[in-house]
């Protein structure tokens, strides 16, 4: 092959002529690859797993062609990607579901989950940032996301890397700007007033309760109005210049808690 290119990219590389036009130059006849998530550098993956075509009964994806002599694979043919040395167009080729992976030298054969480093293993759809972004849209805006939107939103956080306080830092930034996001002001002028004051404090505290965990701050399990007035009570005990710092120690509090980290969540 010619080059790497990340997803999203179209392949090109190997040089024909003066022009980089050609993927794979007079490939073996038979050739066979699979699907396979990683992250960090493809000869040495911190993490990766081969993953299974969608709706597909077996475990992994799988390309396999045989064109009965050397092939070239070459982008600029679509939707037919495969032509002959001759440059005669022979077919395309479609991924197929296979049980097993052919034994091979190079990493993508290992195939068992690991942890990435510096983090814990999670199976709660909230952890995602692309879902908790989403959350973020259902919750305060109550819509769904628009694609840049979404992706600005994720790619803040996803920039972290493994770094998990970066990444709560990050959530927390995310939740604030949609608190203060002009769409959800505009449908609860209560929180366009000034911030810092006794007002402005009272409803950022009530829609903490309302977008976070979908309750009345007096609902179950509380039962009462002592969160509520804890809260209020700390917001306004702090400088009305403090700035976003108080209110990002309540956002945190909210979105790490127990209650809203177990509510019910779905795609």
């Amino acid at each position: 092959m010619g080059d790497f290119d990340a997803p999203g990219r179209r392949i090109e590389g190997t040089a024909s002529g003066v022009f980089f036009s050609d993927d794979a130059d007079l490939i073996n006849d038979s050739f066979e690859t699979y699907v396979f998530y990683f992250t960090g550098a493809p000869a040495h993956p911190t993490f990766q797993q081969a993953i299974s075509l969608q709706s597909s009964a077996s475990p992994y994806a799988r390309l396999a062609w045989s064109w009965g002599g050397a092939s070239t694979f070459d982008f600029s043919k679509p939707p037919v990607l495969f032509r002959s040395d001759s440059d005669t167009v022979s077919g395309a080729a479609f991924a197929d579901g296979t049980s097993a992976i052919v034994p091979i030298s190079t990493n993508v054969n290992t195939v068992g989950w690991v942890t990435c480093p510096g983090t814990t293993a999670t199976s709660n759809l909230i952890d995602s940032s692309r879902f908790f972004v989403l959350q973020q849209y259902r919750d305060f805006l109550n819509r769904q996301p628009d694609t840049s939107g979404w992706n600005f939103w994720r790619s803040g956080i996803t920039t972290c890397g493994f770094d998990l306080a970066c990444v709560s830092a990050k959530r927390v930034d995310v939740a604030r700007a949609f608190f203060y996001s002009t769409e959800f002001i505009g449908a609860h002028p209560e929180l366009g007033g000034s911030r810092g004051t006794h007002n402005y404090n009272t409803a950022f505290v009530y829609w903490c309760y309302l977008a976070f965990l979908r309750r009345e701050p007096n609902g179950p399990p509380d039962n009462n109005w002592d969160g509520y007035n804890f809260w209020v009570g700390k917001l306004d005990s702090t400088n009305p210049d403090a700035g976003d710092a108080k209110y990002n120690e309540m956002l945190h509090a909210f979105i790490e808690s127990i209650e809203y980290r177990n509510r019910p969540f779905a795609w």
